[in-house]
């Protein structure tokens, strides 16, 4: 067969009894119900509701049932950076109230807050802020694993780094 290989956007998914379906959505979220575990809690679940029927959608089809484990792990991961997140607005609330005129000398961030020492005064970070940098990591090396951003989609769609010898007049 001559031409150029056909890619995901320009090939049409069959169903299972060979058939063309227009409800492709439809098809996705049925998917993304049939691969859900049970054991989850309501909002990972939430989560899992929100995020895997794109994942499982037929055009793209990177939720597979042996990546289950992994891909709850993300939405586990998800939902903790929710928690931390509305953790570290309710520090804010909390300082908002506190600072009246803000000026770089007495500013408490949402981040931040002020401790006394033996030395004066000391700005710390909560130790939210560093679990949330290391649930961002955790989320964004999960994200990767999916391709759920656009240099892994890029990487994903392009076969990883190809063949060596694909090309070669050689070898080929």
């Amino acid at each position: 067969m001559k031409g150029r290989k056909p890619t995901k956007q320009n090939v049409v998914p069959l169903t299972a009894d060979g058939l063309v379906s227009n409800n492709l959505d439809a098809r996705a979220r049925a998917k993304a119900k049939e691969l859900k575990p049970r054991h989850l809690s309501a909002e990972v679940s939430k989560i899992w509701d929100r995020i895997a029927p794109t994942l499982t959608h037929p055009t793209l089809d990177r939720l597979k049932p042996e990546y289950v484990p992994l891909f709850v792990e993300l939405c586990e991961v998800a939902a903790r950076l929710v928690r931390l997140r509305s953790t570290l607005s309710a520090y804010a609330k909390l300082t908002e109230a506190e600072n009246v005129e803000r000026t770089p000398a007495n500013y408490v961030g949402p981040e931040t807050y002020v401790t006394q020492t033996r030395n004066g005064e000391q700005r710390k970070t909560y130790p939210e802020v560093g679990q949330l940098n290391e649930v961002l990591r955790q989320f964004a090396m999960l994200c990767d694993r999916f391709g759920m951003n656009p240099a892994a989609a890029r990487g994903i769609a392009n076969g990883g780094q190809g063949d060596l010898f694909e090309n070669d007049e050689f070898f080929g």
